[in-house]
């Protein structure tokens, strides 16, 4: 099966040095991954010059279409969208994918009906889901992103409330749900003791989704627990954000880290007594898949433990409202059988998101879409 995602960060991913990564790209990077171990042949439709940019070649190709420096104003939108469509129709695909609510669900909608193929919409978070999005996108942008969901074929949920909110707002498109993969090369680290971990981590881009003021509440509450701190400013960064930063550096037990390349991420995770998460809203966190793989338990809040996966599964502490996540901090350090947990965190990962057991669920489900 030729299978065709859309995703303009992929580039970037592969780059590496130091360039800020969303979880929807990573989480396209280990579909592709794991379909292709599955002998998928796969591709990403991104923007011209982008494999000289990128440089790493992967077991997936990088089709160039389109100019990403806009092109010309007034009419860009409709000349990317012809270059895609023409460029799309080259490749000659059997399945597209297009992941995050944005213009581009609309796009490579169109892009699948004009090439008479299924369209496969991956939501990025909650807020796709929800309405939220109508918070940050425009109102053109949210007109295209729903003519995309109306006229695709299926919608892969990150959980049962994606699932339920697309129930009741797009009754006709089909859905099914698969969890998050996550994909890693080699063996998985080996897991810490309670007693050689040091400190307690967060991660995330600094934008107004990731809560930062949140996170100082929490972190100054603590002035006896180290943090560490991994993520830089991007475009999203808001003023809110930037004022609890600042405070946050006045902090004598806070350490920030910067951004994280992808091959340090488990070593910094691993040597965490948890992973804690203050964000307004998650589908599923690649962070948190990132922390399983380190032996790593979480600690957040119930609205954003998809499914109840960590509750259930005792990969951490789940709390109502953020300001019980400073008591929960502390009993996860001083929990006896913090060592057991850890173990679990990881042996859940292997057994559930390996990227070609994920892989293998997505192969059913555009089997499905496929003979609809």
């Amino acid at each position: 099966m030729r299978i065709l995602f859309f995703d303009d960060r992929i580039p970037y991913l592969l780059k590496g040095e130091n360039n800020v990564i969303g979880g929807a790209t990573i989480r396209l990077y280990a579909l592709a991954k794991g379909l292709t171990s599955l002998g998928h042949t796969v591709a990403f439709l991104t923007w011209n010059g982008a494999n000289e940019f990128a440089s790493k070649k992967e077991v997936f190709e990088l089709i160039e279409s389109y100019d990403r420096s806009g092109g010309i104003k007034g009419i860009r939108f409709f000349t990317r969208k012809l270059s895609m469509l023409k460029t799309a129709k080259a490749y000659k695909p059997d399945v597209v994918l297009q992941i995050s609510a944005a213009i581009n669900t609309g796009v490579m909608a169109y892009v699948a009906k004009r090439l008479k193929v299924p369209a496969i919409f991956l939501p990025a978070s909650n807020a796709d889901a929800d309405g939220e999005y109508k918070d940050y996108l425009s109102k053109s942008s949210q007109k295209l992103y729903e003519y995309g969901v109306r006229n695709t074929d299926l919608i892969i949920c990150q959980n049962s409330y994606q699932d339920e909110n697309f129930r009741i707002t797009f009754p006709k498109t089909k859905r099914i749900i698969i969890h998050n993969p996550y994909f890693y090369e080699g063996k998985l680290p080996e897991i810490l003791d309670r007693n050689e971990r040091k400190y307690i981590a967060w991660v995330g881009n600094f934008s107004i989704f990731k809560n930062v003021p949140t996170a100082y509440e929490i972190i100054k509450s603590l002035p006896e627990v180290l943090f560490k701190l991994a993520g830089k400013e991007t475009h999203k960064t808001d003023n809110e954000t930037k004022i609890a930063l600042e405070k946050l550096k006045k902090l004598e037990n806070v350490a920030f880290v910067g951004h994280i390349e992808r091959d340090e991420i488990l070593n910094f995770l691993g040597n965490a007594y948890a992973l804690f998460n203050t964000s307004i809203f998650e589908g599923f966190s690649n962070t948190f898949l990132e922390a399983f793989a380190a032996g790593t338990p979480i600690v957040t809040r119930e609205k954003i433990d998809p499914d109840d996966i960590i509750a259930k599964n005792g990969l951490g502490i789940i709390v109502k409202e953020n300001n019980q996540m400073a008591d929960a901090i502390n009993q996860l350090i001083k929990d006896k059988n913090y060592d057991a947990m850890a173990k679990k965190c990881q042996a859940y990962l292997v057994n559930n998101h390996e990227s070609s057991v994920i892989a293998k669920q997505l192969e059913e489900g555009i089997m499905t879409a496929l003979n609809h």
